[in-house]
C-alpha cells in the first residue's frame, strides 16, 4: 500500500480501491503494526521486595555443600543458628532446587503383574497367607497353601501361634503333598509366593524351603494385591468360619473352663467350612461356594478350568 501510493503519488483512499482493500482492513493493519512496536520484547519480571539476594544465594550453595548430611529444614535453622543466613525454609529449599542440589521426591510406582508371574502348569507357583479364625472360643491362625493355577489349597492348618517354627512346620506339611523321585526328591519345587509376615522372613522358615531348594518371593510392603489369590481365598473362607464362631459361641474362655483339646478345633473347622486339601478358589465369574473336586495332578485340568 505505501510503495503504490509514493510511485502512484494518488490519495490513500484511491489506492485502495484501486488494491481492492477497505479501508476498514488498512487502518487496522496500521493499529497493530503499532501495537508490535510499542509492546516490549519480553514481560518484565515481577518485584520481589523479599527476593533472596545474589550473596544470600551464594552463601547457601557454600553452605549446603559443606554440610551434605543436611536436609533444607535443618540447614535453615543452622543457618540461623551460626548467623550465616536468615531465609526461610521454602526459599533454601528454592533455592537448593535452582542449584540441583536436592534429590525430587519419587513416587512410588505401582507394580504391574508381569507375565511370567503367572503359573502355567500345576504346582509351579505357591500363594500362602495366615489369617486369624475364631474356632472353639478363642482365636487360631489358619495358614493356607494355594496352587496359583488350579486355585486348589493343597494345604491348611490350623496354628495356634504364629511365629516360624509353627509356620515352617505348616510348610513342610504341605510339601509332602508334592510327588518324590525314587531318592525322595520332589519331582516338582514351587516358588513359594508371600508377604512379608515375620513368620515367612524367619529362619527356620527359610531352612525348610532351602532343605528342598525352592525359592521364596516375597510381595512389596503394603501391597497386598500382589497376593490377590491368596487373599481372595480367604475372604471366601471368611462367612464359613464365621458360621463356625456363632456355633461354637463367640465369647472367649473363662479360666474356669477347660481348654479345648487341640485336635478339637480342627475337626470343627473342617465340619463348619468343609474344607480339606482339595478345596478349590474358584476363578471370576464362576460361583465362589467351595466345591472338591478331584486333585490337579491326577490328570487333566479340564473339569476344573
Amino acid at each position: 500500500m505505501q510503495r503504490t501510493k509514493e510511485r502512484s503519488g494518488w490519495p490513500a483512499g484511491k489506492t485502495l480501491a484501486a488494491l481492492g482493500v477497505t479501508r476498514t482492513t488498512y487502518y487496522r493493519w496500521l493499529r497493530e503494526e503499532a501495537w508490535a512496536k510499542a509492546r516490549p520484547a519480553a514481560p518484565v519480571p515481577p518485584v520481589q521486595p523479599y527476593e533472596a539476594l545474589p550473596e544470600e544465594k551464594a552463601v547457601v550453595k557454600e553452605y549446603a555443600l559443606k554440610h551434605p548430611e543436611l536436609r533444607h529444614r535443618e540447614l535453615t535453622w543452622r543457618m540461623v543458628d551460626e548467623d550465616v543466613a536468615y531465609l526461610g525454609a521454602s526459599t533454601v529449599y528454592r533455592i537448593l532446587k535452582e542449584a540441583k542440589l536436592v534429590c525430587p521426591w519419587r513416587r512410588r510406582s505401582k507394580r504391574r503383574r508381569e507375565e511370567d508371574e503367572k503359573a502355567t502348569r500345576p504346582d509351579q507357583i505357591w500363594a500362602t497367607d495366615i489369617k486369624y479364625t475364631w474356632v472353639g472360643g478363642r482365636d487360631y491362625f489358619l495358614v493356607c497353601f494355594l496352587d496359583k493355577y488350579s486355585r486348589y489349597i493343597v494345604h491348611h492348618e490350623l496354628l495356634w501361634t504364629m511365629d516360624g517354627p509353627a509356620v515352617s512346620v505348616a510348610a513342610q506339611a504341605a510339601l509332602e503333598t508334592l510327588p518324590r523321585d525314587a531318592a525322595g526328591k520332589l519331582l516338582e519345587t514351587p516358588l513359594i509366593r508371600s508377604d512379608n509376615g515375620i513368620c515367612y522372613i524367619s529362619r527356620e522358615f527359610g531352612a525348610v524351603l532351602d532343605e528342598h531348594e525352592l525359592s521364596h518371593k516375597r510381595i512389596k510392603p503394603h501391597c497386598p494385591e500382589e497376593n490377590g489369590l491368596m487373599e481372595r481365598a480367604n475372604r471366601t473362607i471368611n462367612p464359613p468360619a464365621d458360621h463356625c464362631r456363632h456355633a461354637c459361641g463367640g465369647h472367649s474362655m473363662t479360666s474356669e473352663q477347660e481348654p479345648p483339646r487341640r485336635d478339637m478345633p480342627r475337626a470343627r473347622f473342617r465340619a463348619a467350612t468343609h474344607l480339606d486339601k482339595r478345596t478349590r478358589i474358584c476363578r471370576p465369574g464362576v460361583s465362589n461356594r467351595p466345591a472338591t473336586l478331584p486333585s490337579p495332578r491326577s490328570g487333566s485340568l479340564d473339569s476344573v478350568v
